[in-house]
């Protein structure tokens, strides 16, 4: 039963993805970080240091002219 409602929520959750995908306009160009509006980081987390050396980076690119968004992978339950 678990397996089942599994599916259901993966197959229901590309399918509102790709929907939401295909509506998407962006125009790309590259800038250089003086001029960025926003700023996103994907990082691994493999030690604790790791998170906080990203942590100490988030708060020196961040102004007020500036947001920055971090999102690190985690593969194990905690950090060590």
């Amino acid at each position: 039963m678990a397996n089942i409602l599994s599916y259901i929520k993966t197959v229901t959750g590309e399918f509102v993805l790709d929907r939401r995908l295909k509506k998407l306009k962006r125009n790309k160009k590259a800038i250089n970080l003086n001029e960025a509006k926003t700023v996103g980081i994907v990082y691994i987390v493999s030690i604790r240091k790791v998170f906080n050396v990203i942590k100490v980076l988030v708060k020196e690119l961040t102004t007020q002219k500036r947001q920055v968004m971090a999102m690190g992978f985690v593969n194990r339950n905690s950090i060590l």
